[in-house]
């Protein structure tokens, strides 16, 4: 390893350009926001070092041997997130692959010749009408009014990029590249209308010097051919850094060993699938923890060590299997009603795809009549982790028991998984304080849905049903002799049921009463409603809610007790 001699960000970002720089698949994808990037380029403006780089000089008759990708030019959140594969039999001589720097080469990448996109705020995710496209721009009349910056680089749409003022002139970065001679800067800025000249041009002609003539890119240059080296000098400069994560590192070694297939392509294939099913704060990371515990690999740690070669080829030979599998428990979730608003725990998801992969690959588990027991004892089991938050901490050692108590039956019982770890810290039953306190849970959590589904012991949905307060809040008038506890208790479980959206839009704020009466005519309509919604049998006015409330919670505490205990 060599140190070479310096090169301007122009001509690192006309190499990208150019395919003389490429990704290697160990590598992690953009994970730098805009401000990230907008504070780099400050730091060239004002000469700070912005640490070395590490290339990797690939022969050109080695260009085969090992997986590459493109930067990202134009990225857009939740969509075009991934950098796309590399064709590098089009590409003549050698090149260099990026072993330490991409994000900063990545972000130079985008501000001088791509864009940004981020989606608005409460805009539908997925539809690219909903991400506004941005470009990087400079202010050359004014200094930044961040106090972490000196210069105004901003991410800009180019309507906001129009305004000027007196302290106002947005300079798009990119046209930078296009200035041959400095003497171009003086004709642009006593040309364009600027109010302070003098200053624009002072800015300018700075930014000018930071892109196309200063040589900040330090950077040293690996020329083993050698994979194994690669991947320990890789290891040893990120294993100790901030910015790439252990997850991170460990997909990217593993992602590096698969031979026949491209596991970085597959894996980000699955995530953007299970992401497009409405659970997007899923990770990359659970499925790397879910081929490790559906293989059976013993020790499901993430460490180096677990992402061996004999361990990676065993889950590439059972990756479609893996992919199936993960697939069919998102949409069984799915169909009992989960989202990435009201689920609390991914890994609590594993011992079913454990189950599904290994005793129970009928492809039509998810839904036909004759496996729907044991789709609800799947449904009591997972509202029982998720209530009792079996999976909160460090979960890989009840992950163990849980594996090894479907291994031994060769099937998913709740009894035997709550047998399993009855004498552990993370016990799955409930005593009568606890059973109390589920009761407390509030509208808008993410433990409201799983405890309302538990109690309707009916865990598949057409269509998930909505959470509705059965007495509205605005009905309930503050009795004197309430004390404050006792005014909060409206806004809890005793006081939810779960409607369809039709019931639910048409009882909206009606008090509880007078809707229950005019859409319930019959006495076996009253019956079967009060039956279904656990309703007690009293005065369901608002004025007697505390009536309502006790005999509800009392109802409530035995189900629970039943189903639970």
């Amino acid at each position: 390893m060599s140190f070479q001699t310096p090169i301007p960000i122009k001509e690192a970002v006309e190499n990208i350009h150019n395919r003389k720089y490429f990704l290697p698949s160990i590598q992690r994808e953009l994970v730098w926001d805009t401000d990230r990037m907008e504070l780099l380029f400050d730091s060239i403006m004002q000469g700070y070092p912005i640490n070395s780089f590490l290339f990797w000089e690939v022969k050109h008759q080695n260009k085969k041997e090992y997986q590459f990708y493109e930067f990202i030019k134009d990225f857009v959140e939740d969509i075009v997130e991934h950098n796309p594969k590399a064709n590098v039999d089009s590409v003549t001589g050698d090149f260099n692959a990026i072993l330490d720097g991409q994000q900063r080469l990545t972000s130079f990448y985008i501000g001088l010749m791509g864009s940004y996109r981020k989606r608005r705020y409460r805009a539908r995710r997925g539809k690219i009408s909903s991400y506004d496209k941005k470009f990087l721009y400079l202010n050359l009349l004014a200094e930044s009014e961040n106090e972490n910056k000196k210069y105004d680089f901003r991410f800009l749409q180019p309507e906001e990029a129009e305004h000027k003022d007196e302290k106002t002139f947005w300079y798009k970065v990119s046209d930078i590249l296009e200035i041959k001679d400095p003497n171009d800067i003086n004709e642009f800025v006593y040309n364009d209308g600027i109010t302070d000249p003098k200053t624009a041009f002072t800015i300018l002609f700075k930014f000018y010097r930071a892109i196309n003539e200063t040589p900040v890119i330090n950077f040293f240059l690996e020329k083993s051919e050698s994979l194994d080296k690669v991947l320990n000098i890789f290891i040893r400069i990120n294993s100790g850094g901030v910015e790439l994560n252990y997850s991170d590192m460990l997909l990217s070694i593993a992602t590096a060993q698969w031979k026949e297939k491209d596991a970085r392509e597959e894996i980000n294939l699955l995530y953007d699938t299970i992401k497009g099913e409405g659970f997007w704060n899923i990770k990359k990371d659970w499925i790397l923890k879910a081929c490790l515990y559906l293989t059976n690999i013993k020790d499901i740690k993430f460490k180096v060590d677990n992402f061996n070669h004999k361990n990676m080829l065993k889950i590439e030979n059972d990756w479609d299997n893996i992919k199936g599998t993960l697939l069919r428990t998102m949409q069984l979730i799915k169909n009992f009603g989960y989202d990435e608003y009201n689920l609390s725990s991914y890994n609590a998801l594993l011992p079913i795809a454990h189950y599904l992969h290994n005793f129970q690959t009928d492809s039509g588990f998810i839904t036909h009549p004759k496996y729907k027991d044991k789709r609800k004892e799947i449904h009591k089991w997972f509202c029982n982790a998720s209530l009792k938050r079996t999976f909160s901490g460090q979960s890989d050692t009840v992950l163990i028991r849980f594996r090894r108590a479907i291994q031994k039956h060769e099937d998913f019982s709740f009894g035997s998984l709550k047998e399993s770890v009855k004498n552990t810290t993370k016990n799955m039953t409930f005593n009568e304080e606890e059973l109390e306190g589920l009761l407390e849970i509030e509208y808008g959590k993410k433990l409201t849905y799983p405890l309302l589904s538990l109690i309707y012991n009916n865990p598949e949905y057409d269509i998930k049903p909505d959470i509705d307060h059965i007495h509205p809040r605005g009905t309930i008038e503050h009795h004197d002799d309430w004390d404050y506890d006792f005014w909060w208790y409206p806004n809890t479980i005793v006081n939810l049921q779960l409607l369809n959206t039709t019931e639910n839009i048409v009882k909206s704020d009606t008090p509880f009463d007078q809707w229950f009466a005019d859409n319930h005519k019959t006495e076996q309509e009253k019956y079967d409603f009060k039956t279904r919604h656990l309703i007690p049998d009293c005065d369901l006015s608002p004025e007697h809610f505390d009536e309502f409330y006790n005999q509800r919670k009392e109802t409530l505490l035995e189900r629970l007790n039943e189903i639970l205990n």
